[in-house]
Formats: structure tokens, sequence, C-alpha cells
């Protein structure tokens, strides 16, 4: 696990190494009992009563805070916002604990000292905010903040003895590194990963439960993140119900089997090339498959896949193969320039600040943007000067769809009757106009190259309508952007393997 020096806590990405000089009154003392770091176990004790605060009810059962925090230690563990939580926390817990072994105490009136002087610098910034405000901007409490100044002066007088440097002057940044990784190579610590572990890590043998990971991340993170972390505890929530009256528990061979699968799914999309499974995963998840195992809601996906399969069985997947060929069957792999229009105001504001557009206006922009490949411009170029969808990213690559997609049965066989290489003349639909580029059409599959796609759809539905029939209730107090079951909606027309 990289190194996080605690500098790097909030304090400091606040106002900069300048704000922790030692400073009048700025150090702490041995002698008498410690009064500890005061850092994280303390903000930890004070939000314990608030842990079990209901957040939303399924069937009349909570859904509290501490599940949306576990699901959050869960989600992000492997992220990048959730090994900095946790190398913070790590780093905090040896502070604390060298502290109190060694009598280190950092009295209110040193604390106080350097809030002070924090306020001041604040003050002459010329932001025209105070320390307060700024502490707001950023949903931390006063106590908190105190509790994190407290433990960062332990710090400096931890690195001042042990490194022989004189009381009074400022610790150097590397100094204070420095002792923080000697400590960390003394102390022994572990990151689980078994399914259903509760422990973010284990230090000598004293665990950090996976919630005090969710505390941290949850202040690093959007209010819309923190809700779909929450729509996903209440799904956990509802398979588990599911799999307990259906009699199914899922295996860790149940989810190699899902992840080889979605292995499958990734290597025959042509978005992908060049690209690993690994090397995305990481990119999206900051882990690889092995994560997975580890994943309630994955293996809660899992579940529902095992669900289907016991109740309908393999019938259920052929039935629904063949009466849905606008789905399963002959899939195009295409790529559009996308111009937008509407009769009603556009959200987001068009590159031109213009909230809207006719779709007469939105069609004199396609013929000039089919002109310009006619005369030979590059397909790259007239999608970064023209298109204005998310594809526009990957050069309009749409991947494969079939003819039931976002944009209409007749862009799809617009898009089937063009030859591979060919360009569509202006192609409109209900959201703006296209020019449209074959690469391939693919014919339909068997049942069985089908069958994993079909089951993830049917596995969606029986989700859907436990979800409808589980009576979700969610409180004031939950985040409110979103609602389970919410699917994100992008002009990508193709599935990707998560």
């Amino acid at each position: 696990m990289p190194l996080t020096p605690l500098r790097s806590l909030l304090v400091a990405s606040l106002f900069g190494a300048a704000a922790f000089a030692a400073g009048e009154g700025g150090t702490g003392s041995e002698g008498g009992e410690s009064g500890g770091g005061g850092g994280g176990g303390d903000a930890t004790s004070r939000t314990e009563e608030s842990l079990d605060r209901p957040l939303a009810r399924v069937g009349g059962v909570a859904v509290t805070r501490r599940d949306l925090l576990v699901r959050l230690g869960e989600k992000f563990r492997t992220s990048n916002e959730g090994r900095s939580a946790l190398n913070e926390i790590v780093d905090n817990r040896l502070v604390e604990r060298e502290m109190a072994a060694r009598k280190i105490v950092v009295d209110e009136a040193a604390v106080e000292a350097r809030f002070r002087s924090l306020e001041k610098m604040v003050a002459d910034s010329g932001s025209g905010a105070t320390l307060t405000d700024e502490l707001a901007d950023r949903d931390v409490s006063l106590a908190e903040f105190k509790d994190r100044l407290k433990l960062l002066i332990g710090l400096e007088t931890l690195a001042r003895k042990d490194f022989g440097i004189e009381s009074g002057t400022e610790v150097p940044t590397a100094k204070q590194h420095l002792w923080l990784k000697s400590v960390r190579e003394r102390a022994k610590v572990e990151i689980p990963a078994a399914a259903g572990d509760r422990r973010a890590a284990v230090i000598d043998g004293e665990a950090v439960p996976i919630e005090r990971l969710g505390q941290e991340v949850e202040k690093a993170i959007s209010e819309e993140r923190r809700r779909e972390a929450l729509n996903e505890a209440i799904g956990i929530l509802v398979v588990s119900r599911l799999s307990a009256e259906a009699g199914i528990a899922v295996t860790d061979d149940d989810v190699r089997a899902e992840v080889a699968a979605r292995r499958r799914q990734f290597e025959s999309d042509p978005r992908f090339q060049g690209v690993s499974y690994e090397e995305y995963l990481e990119a999206t998840r900051g882990a690889g498959p092995d994560a997975f195992l580890a994943d309630p809601d994955f293996r809660a996906q899992v579940a529902l896949k095992k669900i289907v399969l016991a109740s309908g069985g393999r019938e259920a997947v052929r039935k629904r193969f063949e009466e849905r060929q606008d789905l399963y069957g002959v899939r195009v792999h295409a790529r559009h320039v996308f111009v937008r229009a509407s009769e009603k105001p556009l959200a987001p504001p068009l590159g031109d600040g213009k909230t809207s557009r006719t779709f007469a206006e939105a069609e004199t922009i396609a013929r000039e943007a089919k002109a310009e490949l006619s005369a030979g411009a590059e397909w790259k170029a007239v999608v970064s000067k023209y298109s204005e969808d998310a594809s526009r990213l990957r050069d309009g690559d749409l991947g494969f769809f079939p003819e039931r997609n976002r944009f209409g049965p007749a862009f799809f066989e617009n898009a089937r009757a063009l030859g591979p290489g060919t360009t569509s003349e202006p192609v409109r639909t209900e959201f703006g106009w296209h020019l449209v580029q074959t690469l391939e059409v693919r014919p339909a599959p068997t049942v069985d190259e089908a069958f994993d796609r079909v089951l993830a759809d049917l596995a969606g539905e029986r989700y859907r309508e436990a979800l409808s029939a589980a009576k979700v209730e969610i409180l004031p107090d939950a985040p409110r952007t979103g609602a389970p079951g919410d699917a994100d909606r992008d002009e990508d027309l193709s599935d990707t393997p998560h």
C-alpha cells in the first residue's frame, strides 16, 4: 500500500505546509496521562450514536447510515479515494498509538494557538473567506478539525524528538514522512479481501472496521455517489431476501464464472481492442478481477442470475431470446457524428452557449459536416468539430447495437443497409441529426452465444420486480440524488462489461 504522510490530511489540503510551522504554543509535551491523538478514534466515537440512524426502509427493515458506510467502504476500498482514506486512517492510528505509548500530550492551548494562527492566515489571504467558511464548504466540523490539528501536532512532536530537531523550529515535511515510514515498517498492516470481511485493515491485530473507511470516503465523494452506494445497500438487502427464499448461495466459483463471462463480452467488443480486461478494471474500478470475490454487490448480481435459472432454467433464456430478436438478433457496429436538436431547451447548453436549436438548424450543420467528409476530411476531426454526445470521446464509436436501441429502429435499419466503411446522408431521429458510418454487421447469434446477455437482462427484470414489491421508502436523511433501480443513460448503445 502506498504511503501517505500525515501532512496530506485535511488541514494540509486546505492551507498548505506553511500552516504547520511549529509556531507559538504549537508543540506537545511528555509526561502524565496521555491525551492520545484525538484524531480518527474520537471522531468515530462522536458519530457512533448516529450510525444506526435509518436512511431507508425496505419492507419495514431499516437501512441505516452504518449500512451506507459499510457499502462505501466495500465499494471504494480498492479505488484511489479508498486507498488514500485507508492510508490516512492507518497513519492516524499509528500516531495515536505512539503518542499513547510515549505519553505525548497535546494540550488544548496548543491546539487553540495553532487554530488561531490558521484563522489569521486565512483572513490575511485576501479571499474574503473565514476559516469557518472553509471548513463548512468541506463539510468538516470544528471539533473534527481540531482533532486533526491535535494529531498533527503530535506527529510533529514525535518526529522532532526522534530526529533531534530543536524545539520551536518547524519539522520538515520530509522528516514527518520518514518518521511515518519507519513506524509503518515496524507495524504489521494487513488489508483483508475475503467476501463478507467487515475489516478495512488490521494493524498489529487491531481491526479497523469497514464503516470507519466508509466515513472517510463519504467526505470525499459527491452526494450522487453516496446515493448510488445507498441504492446498492438497498439492492443487496433485497437480493439477500430473494436468495434466502430460493435457497440460493453464491460460491467463489460462481463469481469466477461470472467474471469469465464478462471477460468474454469485453474481449468481443471492438471498442476495447488493445486493452486487456485487467487494464480496463484497474482504470474503472481501481482493482483487478479478484476484487469481485469480496464485493457484495457483484455477488448479488450473480445471485440474481442463479435465481432466474433456478426458477425458469435455460428454457426461460431460450424463450426470451426467440421472442426478442430486436434485442438479441442482428447487431451493427457503427459510429456517428451527432448534432443535437430539440423543440425544448437543451441541457446542457450547446457549445456556443445556446440552449435550443431547431431541427432545420441541426440539419444544416449535419450537412456541413457531411460536405467536409466528402471533401476528404478525417472522420476523427469531423467528430471532434461537430459531434455533441458522449461517444465523441471515442471518435463517435457506438459499439455493436441491436434493432432496439436508444435512437430507434430506423437508425438501426439505416446503419444496417450501409456497406462497411460507408457514411450515410444526414439521418433524423427524435434527438437530432446523425451521420452514420457502418463498420460491421454481425449476424444474429445462436442462443448459446447470446446466453450471458439474455440471462443478465432477465436477472435485471427480476431485480426490478423484487424492488417494486419490497416497498422501498427513502427517508429524509438519505442522499437525495437518484433512486434504486435507476440506470444511467448514455449515447453509448452497446453493452459494457463492468
